[in-house]
């Protein structure tokens, strides 16, 4: 094992000591790519990924031997729902909340969660920086006020674990777009050699952004961004992800048409299996970060 990467996972022990901080560590990109070739893995334990049924909104949690992270929360209404699912799972903390953007469809719930866990419980929030005027908005913000409140940029690193980290790839700073929706909060997870990516509703515009900054953006696990709408999941996106599962995350017969046709086909002509929410009801991804498992509500 070479000297720097030896720096590097004293570096990820010693920041997973602390709780309730926000960690930002900084890594070559070489280096946030795990190359070894063991055949047993080096985790402490498993991390599970629920891409939660909230109809037609988002919901994520990422669930870690140290610490955990909820990526959105669906609708107001299905606030309880989330933070049941939460409770049954025995969740007590969340170390990280994310609010990708401020549309209602992703943060709606998340006042439900932060009402039910407090500052303490839930004591760091990351969201992309973009302001709106909607009640729904300003309802979470107040309670991500009374917390730590972090803007995501760009190239940033979050720990959750040794072995288990999340390269922000978008927004920029300053932000690039007038869209909601491109200035998603996007996220590559990597857990040792497994490898999952959390789109938020990016589209073409951020998309073309990401694969310009020269982030690494191959993933196995995609979920598909703003719930496989012809509008996101370009090709080129798609072929620089190289993702060999898909996950869409849509309500059932919803008015938007989503996800389109268009996105389904693409997904299918490069030979990605397809899950959604719509159908399979909530999905579980489990990984000891060589091997993953998926599961899924409805059979």
């Amino acid at each position: 094992m070479k000297i720097q990467n030896i720096i590097i996972i004293v570096l990820l022990t010693i920041s997973c000591i602390t709780a309730g901080a926000i960690y930002y560590l900084i890594l070559p990109e070489s280096d946030q790519e795990q190359t070894s070739t063991f055949t047993d893995s080096p985790l402490f334990g498993n991390v599970t990924v629920y891409y939660i049924d909230v109809g037609q909104g988002d919901s994520i949690f990422i669930d870690t031997p140290n610490r955990d992270m909820l990526i959105d929360g669906g609708t107001e209404n299905a606030g309880n729902t989330v933070v049941k699912y939460l409770q049954d799972l025995g969740i007590t903390r969340i170390d990280f909340v994310v609010a990708t953007h401020p549309h209602a469809d992703h943060i709606g719930g998340l006042i439900k969660v932060l009402e039910e866990y407090n500052s303490t419980s839930a004591p760091v929030i990351i969201d992309c920086g973009f302001d709106t005027t909607s009640k729904v908005y300003r309802d979470f913000i107040a309670l991500a006020n009374e917390r730590t409140l972090e803007h995501a940029v760009r190239g940033q690193v979050i720990i959750l674990d040794t072995y288990v980290n999340l390269t922000v790839l978008n927004p920029q700073d300053p932000l690039e777009f007038n869209d909601p929706n491109d200035n998603s909060v996007v996220l590559r997870m990597q857990v040792y050699n497994v490898t999952f990516l959390f789109t938020g509703d990016s589209e073409s515009k951020s998309e073309a952004s990401i694969l310009k900054s020269g982030l690494n953006v191959t993933s196995i696990i995609l979920k598909v961004g703003h719930h496989g709408s012809r509008t996101a999941t370009s090709l080129e996106f798609l072929e620089a992800v190289n993702p060999r599962v898909a996950i869409i995350s849509v309500g059932l017969g919803n008015s938007y048409g989503h996800p389109h046709q268009e996105t389904i086909e693409k997904l299918t002509n490069f030979g990605v299996i397809i899950y959604r929410t719509d159908l399979d009801g909530t999905i579980i991804v489990t990984t000891d970060g060589i091997h993953y498992t998926i599961i899924t509500e409805r059979p």
